[in-house]
């Protein structure tokens, strides 16, 4: 069968993710050390090489409960961590009680030898500083671009009624063909329409405009909404408010018992249910996607970005990641599909037997 898996892109995407000075830095010089030097630190890693948990930091910690945790952790030789701010923390973000933990940790790290890494987001993903960054600037707040198709825009009185943030308008005529009058609209859109924008399905157009669609709040975002990474500004007074607030109160550690930033991925406002994969659709074959979208991701080649698609869904920008030619799997490869497969129905069979024998033993009585 042969597959192919695609990525939806909504915009350029802005990534900070990795560890932002762990490796061949200043901080962290490389190393090459001897075939002895190797084989006695395999028998013995150390804390570079031990497991690192993300240790999420909520409620309102005290210093006993910081380095008892660690404790708890380097007697099982789990001997550095990533410190994780998560949604329920009530100690202040980045303020100086928050440092003072901080500050409690890389002690008690120094005294069971353990690493403490910077995980840079209170919650994820990295770029609004538990809502500081947009506190701080509220002009950041994050935007997508949403597309759709009118039969008017006007009511019959001529007065605008697609909605105030309109940003391109794209005239659709009986034969098919597009004329694009957004410089138009933003030049009348203060006073009077031009006439273009008064024709509607009556006199054979509809139209397709661009609009706005602006972050939400939400508490997963300190009550703020997440920022627009393409927006100048935004991730210097990111790096201001985290990085730089960081290097203010434990930079004296970094690169020694604080290696590096831990950084999660940043996003781009989207209303597609993909988002949440980053706009990965996964593998998939022939026939699984609405005809538009199959035929165009299918004639595509390896690497290749469409141009936009429209389905009934809306419109879509596709790259084709890879794909994987025709075959027949052999039985060790379905071997466990089957078996849960089977057992899956076997489940279901026994619950469904025990749910009616329930029922005949059982008295119902109606009042």
């Amino acid at each position: 069968m042969r597959k192919t898996t695609l990525l939806l892109l909504a915009g350029l995407l802005t990534v900070l993710c990795g560890l932002t000075f762990a490796q061949n830095t200043k901080l962290n010089q490389a190393t090459h050390p001897s075939i002895d030097e190797l084989k006695s630190r395999f028998a013995d890693p150390g804390r570079d090489y031990a497991t690192a948990p993300l240790w999420v930091w909520n409620d309102l910690l005290t210093d006993d409960q910081i380095r008892q945790t660690m404790r708890d952790l380097a007697a099982q030789d789990v001997k550095q961590v990533f410190v994780h701010p998560r949604p329920g923390l009530m100690t202040p973000y980045l303020s100086d009680d928050w440092f003072h933990l901080w500050r409690t940790a890389l002690d008690e790290a120094e005294r069971l030898d353990m690493n403490v890494w910077i995980y840079d987001e209170n919650s994820y993903p990295t770029g609004f500083a538990g809502g500081l960054v947009p506190e701080a600037m509220p002009e950041s707040r994050g935007k997508g671009l949403s597309v759709f198709r009118r039969d008017a825009l006007t009511d019959a009185n001529g007065n605008w009624t697609a909605g105030p943030d309109v940003v391109y308008v794209v005239q659709v005529l009986g034969d098919g063909s597009k004329k694009d009058l957004s410089a138009l609209y933003h030049q009348t859109k203060t006073g009077k329409l031009a006439d273009e924008f008064l024709k509607g399905k009556a006199d054979g157009v509809t139209w397709i405009l661009g609009e706005y669609k602006w972050a939400g709040a939400s508490q997963w975002y300190g009550g703020m909404y997440y920022v627009d990474l393409m927006k100048p500004g935004v991730t210097e007074k990111f790096i201001e408010v985290t990085h730089e607030a960081y290097k203010k109160h434990i930079g004296d550690q970094f690169g020694k018992r604080c290696p590096g930033i831990f950084s999660d991925e940043a996003q781009m406002h989207s209303m597609c249910p993909s988002a949440s994969e980053g706009g990965s659709l996964g593998w998939f074959s022939r026939g699984m996607m609405v005809p538009e979208f199959d035929k165009v991701a299918f004639e595509m080649k390896d690497g290749e970005v469409s141009d936009i698609v429209e389905t009934q869904f809306g419109y879509h920008i596709i790259k084709k990641m890879d794909h994987k030619e025709e075959s027949e799997p052999s039985f060790d490869e379905v071997r466990e599909q089957i078996r849960d497969f089977l057992r899956h129905e076997r489940r279901g069979e026994i619950m469904t037997a025990y749910v009616e024998e329930l029922k005949a033993k059982a008295k119902i009585v109606r009042e």
